[in-house]
């Protein structure tokens, strides 16, 4: 009766993932890959702290010049009301003329100091006044909403005089469209927490009342409105000086989307480099493994022949180590 044996598999046929090949991979795996991973991870986080904190700087910046950029403007506005007030100084009808933007220099009463809001003091403000100095104010002029002006005697010295008024209006504290940077939301206030001038209210109501503010007079601040993070920088603006006002607060605002762009190109591509960087080594590792496996499998195929009392191909192995002398020993004992 014929005998038939079932062939297994050549022993020498030193599959791609082999148990010693698995084995080196996975000691790869713990020893290069999860550190590059956990390097990549703290950078990850670096790139984030960093760029929230230029993000705060920047926005700091931002409201620093843009408190300044209103001084400025309003020192223009008082210039221009000297002008006016002197042209007018005789004329007793009241006068209401354009300037530039949508503004508008009228004429008032002496009495309208009085209801005015957002002065330090009214009886400072009626003797700056009489002293020839401007004053900053909140006047009702019909509507129920009190708007800024800047106040000036028409006659210096003379208790009863009338005054003369720039309407200061939110292109000059703000500046239009063309002149600003759309990305920035632009909130200026007193500091009692009453909003003056806005660029987006719902995102301005969000940094009132903060207690950052409290005893600050600049800083950086963050705030949540609509589901959707903030980044500003702040700044007080003191008046009392100047205009005998209350002190305005000026905050400049900019989403943290928007803010942590860059960064986010950066971590994205970092990232991906990353990625790549390790799939590159993987396959480099994997094919040396692989490579410094293939002489064992030579021999594993010998030790295969000679079972089946085949000795007539020698095993050949080139591999200048302990392989090779293997190979040669067991071809000797062969």
């Amino acid at each position: 009766m014929r005998r038939t044996t079932e062939r297994k598999p050549a022993v020498g046929a030193a599959p791609w993932f082999g148990k010693i090949t698995r084995r080196l991979f996975a000691i790869f795996l713990l020893f290069a890959l999860l550190p590059t991973l956990a390097v990549t991870g703290l950078a990850m986080v670096y790139i984030s702290d960093k760029a929230t904190e230029q993000a705060e700087d920047l926005q700091f910046a931002q409201a620093g010049m843009a408190a300044d950029t209103m001084l400025g403007r309003l020192a223009v506005l008082a210039e221009q009301l000297d002008s006016y007030a002197d042209r007018y100084a005789l004329q007793a009808d009241s006068l209401e003329v354009e300037v530039e933007g949508d503004g508008l220099v009228r004429h008032f009463g002496p009495e309208i100091i009085d209801n005015a809001v957002g002065v330090i003091d009214h009886t400072d403000a009626r003797q700056r006044l009489i002293d020839g100095q401007m004053v900053l104010a909140r006047i009702t002029t019909g509507d129920d909403l009190a708007e800024p002006w800047l106040l000036r005697s028409l006659q210096p010295g003379s208790p009863g005089a009338g005054l003369v008024g720039a309407m200061v209006t939110q292109a000059l504290v703000v500046g239009d469209s063309d002149s600003r940077d759309l990305r920035n939301i632009v909130c200026v206030s007193d500091e009692l927490g009453v909003s003056l001038f806005v660029t987006d209210g719902s995102v301005c109501d969000a940094f009132q009342g903060l207690g950052v503010y409290d005893g600050a007079r600049r800083g950086t601040v963050t705030a949540n409105a609509g589901g959707v993070g903030y980044h500003a920088g702040f700044q007080s603006v003191f008046l009392g000086s100047l205009y005998g006002s209350h002190s305005w607060r000026v905050v400049v605002a900019r989403s943290s989307e928007a803010v942590m762009a860059d960064a986010d190109r950066f971590k994205r591509r970092f990232l991906s480099l990353a990625v790549l960087l390790i799939l590159s080594i993987s396959l480099v590792c994997l094919y040396l493994i692989r490579r410094q496996t293939m002489p064992m499998g030579a021999i594993m195929s010998g030790i295969e022949r000679v079972t089946r009392k085949d000795y007539s191909t020698p095993v050949r192995v080139k591999s200048g180590d302990e392989f090779e002398d293997l190979a040669q020993a067991f071809n000797t004992m062969s």
